[in-house]
């Protein structure tokens, strides 16, 4: 005797996160504090698309030499901060504040 197959879920609507949000969060984060620690970002998260889309945004920032990351130990906290103007400047690359969309595309990884 075989078990009746359960009903069908309720529609699911597909939800949408991309890079430039994150980044956007990232970066306002950013403005009103020295350094931010990954973790703090993702607080209130309880997504794993948000929580990988986050950290995707802050290595594409971090590409982009916007951001740098230190982490002391492994398993420890991620702290990002802004590049200084000297790192962006020996990078060749404009000020901070000048803050360019992100390509999300595919094409940066051919």
């Amino acid at each position: 005797r075989l078990v009746p197959l359960p009903p069908a879920p309720p529609e699911i609507v597909a939800r949408t996160v991309t890079l430039a949000e994150r980044a956007a969060v990232i970066r306002a984060a950013l403005r009103g504090a020295p350094q931010v620690v990954l973790q703090e970002l993702l607080r209130e998260a309880t997504d794993r698309v948000l929580i990988c889309v986050t950290f995707l945004a802050m290595l594409e920032l971090v590409k982009r030499r916007e951001l740098a990351i230190e982490q002391d130990e492994p398993w420890g906290p991620i702290r990002c901060r802004l590049t200084t103007a000297e790192e962006r400047a020996a990078a060749g690359l404009p000020p901070v504040g000048v803050e360019e969309p992100l390509d999300e595309t595919l094409a940066g990884f051919a």
